[in-house]
């Protein structure tokens, strides 16, 4: 005897569409939040300067009265950054926009918000790793010779603070130094046998 079912008779059936859009999984984006940022005004060219005053030995040599100390030279620099555009769009058709079921535009622009956002934390971290000096795990020379056993430890924290601090670079405007770490790096850490997390801002 023949049943009737669903499967027979889907011509009958629709879907039901909640209104409510799933969460997208995004990467949450540190180094900009951390950064300095200085506005261009409109009509002030491509480029942005600082400047910079070279640092000023001391002097350990005692004065003879009255005899004026040798004169030094002072030195500045500039610091610049030039402005670049970068972007992305799709083409959305007026009849979908007035059709489909959900906003398509405000949809988009939410997704090309994030995107914006990756674009800017993946220029940054370009820049960095073009300006700055590398340091690796287990003192590996190079990231090519890094192994699965080369991993991040408390130690190597610690080393990088102390460099900073012999190179006379400040803590961070929150008063600490402040590391960006992966999971997978966080996870060293957390694994680590008596690993003291305080001692670093993570």
């Amino acid at each position: 005897m023949a049943v009737t079912t669903t499967s027979t008779n889907s011509a009958n059936l629709h879907s039901y569409y909640v209104k409510k859009a799933l969460a997208v999984l995004e990467p949450r984006l540190q180094l900009y939040k951390l950064g300095r940022k200085t506005k261009l005004p409109k009509g002030n060219g491509k480029q942005a300067k600082w400047l910079q005053y070279t640092a000023v030995d001391g002097s350990t040599s005692s004065l003879t009265e009255g005899t004026n100390p040798s004169e030094i030279g002072m030195t500045t620099a500039n610091v610049t950054a030039t402005v670049a555009q970068y972007g992305q769009y799709c083409k959305i058709s007026d009849l979908f926009s007035m059709t489909a079921i959900d906003d398509v535009v405000e949809s988009a622009a939410v997704r090309f918000g994030e995107a914006a956002r990756k674009t800017i934390e993946a220029l940054i971290i370009a820049e960095l790793d073009s300006a700055l000096t590398v340091r690796y795990a287990n003192n590996v020379g190079a990231l090519n010779s890094i192994t699965a056993s080369d991993v991040c430890t408390m130690k190597d924290f610690i080393k990088a603070s102390i460099a900073l601090k012999a190179a006379y670079v400040g803590p961070h405007e929150s008063g600490k130094y402040v590391a960006v770490l992966h999971p997978h790096v966080e996870y060293d850490l957390l694994a680590e046998e008596n690993a003291q997390i305080g001692r670093a801002h993570v």
